[in-house]
């Protein structure tokens, strides 16, 4: 149950891995998701998320409803630092927005801001620049 998860906040995953669930959560309920999930990391472990994306002034349309780049924002709010973050139009037609992110939670003791890398090359999926 991701609100209410069995995980202890001293151990957590080095992994997790967030594919489209978040979307499919109507977004008056989606930021109540955000604290449990980033609470299943553990520190010096990685969160990845991959979801359809979407701007504020664009319609949000019926489920799944596309993620704002500002409700994963929260996630360097709540402790984790942003690694990489892409915003590219897959290969489906018509294309689709798609958001993929990577957040890491410093290790315990850590001081230092870890380095941004460029998750390029980490994905199969192909993709094309946003217009």
């Amino acid at each position: 149950d991701l609100f209410a998860p069995a995980v202890q906040s001293s151990a957590g995953f080095q992994l997790v891995v967030e594919i489209y669930t978040l979307q499919v959560l109507h977004p008056g309920r989606r930021a109540a998701a955000l604290a449990p999930l980033a609470s299943l990391v553990a520190p010096g472990g990685e969160l990845w998320i991959i979801a359809r994306g979407r701007d504020e002034e664009d319609d949000p349309g019926q489920l799944p409803w596309p993620l704002l780049r500002a409700e994963l924002a929260t996630f360097t709010e709540l402790g984790l630092v942003e690694r990489s973050f892409e915003d590219y139009l897959d290969d489906e037609t018509p294309p689709l927005r798609r958001f993929v992110a990577r957040y890491r939670r410093p290790a315990a003791g850590s001081r230092t801001r870890p380095p941004r890398l460029n998750c390029a090359g980490c994905w199969t999926l192909r993709r094309r620049k946003r217009r």
